[in-house]
């Protein structure tokens, strides 16, 4: 039967990588963490699943190497690729409580402290943040909108980098964070650049460090 023999194709596909790697505790593993929280999505609590825009191809690949998965699809404006490791992923989803929408349950960021918090911080933003420049000034500002139920995450980033929950919920029902603070953007761009985080450059090119 071809559709079995498809199915097991796909099966194999998904299983080429190691995302035991997602356990460790360094500042790479969480900036991607963080990159996936925002970005990625898990499936059945076992397969993960990344999809980006083509203009970020190179960001996927760099994931794709981080995770050790053999195939990137390839489509005319996204690229993605799909991995089935259960034990990793499972465990992974346990330490941070992830369940399946992780959309619209979100996960439990509260015991990443420090410079791991930071590291995840910058990933969460290249997957679901936006740095511009601030009206008629040389300064950027952190825009940050995700679904209602990453409102407490959102004010763990802010009590963190602001001093105080200072995340809310817009008219439109979206939890919003924004930082226009020019110290702490670049004090966050110096920290991945010590750290050799692989961030997207389209998005942290406008905070100027001189």
């Amino acid at each position: 039967d071809w559709n079995i023999v498809y199915l097991l194709y796909n099966i194999t596909i998904m299983k080429k990588g190691n995302c035991s790697v997602l356990l460790n505790e360094d500042n790479l593993t969480y900036y991607w963490i963080g990159f996936i929280l925002a970005d990625g999505h898990i499936g059945k609590g076992v397969r993960l699943k990344v999809a980006l825009s083509n203009k970020d191809k190179d960001h996927i690949i760099k994931l794709q190497n981080f995770l050790s998965v053999e195939t990137l699809r390839e489509y005319p404006t996204y690229s993605e690729f799909s991995i089935m490791d259960t034990s990793p992923i499972r465990n992974f989803c346990k330490k941070f409580k992830i369940e399946q929408n992780k959309t619209k349950k979100a996960c439990d960021i509260s015991q990443v402290k420090g410079d791991l918090l930071k590291s995840l911080f910058i990933g969460f933003i290249d997957g679901d943040g936006y740095i511009g420049k601030q009206y008629k000034r040389e300064d950027c500002c952190l825009f940050i909108k995700c679904h209602s139920a990453w409102l407490d995450n959102l004010n763990i980033f802010a009590k963190e980098y602001l001093g105080k929950e200072s995340a809310y919920i817009n008219k439109a029902g979206y939890a919003n964070l924004n930082i226009g603070n020019n110290k702490i953007l670049k004090e966050l761009k110096q920290f991945a650049i010590i750290n050799k985080l692989p961030v997207l450059e389209r998005k942290w090119k406008n905070i100027n460090l001189e």
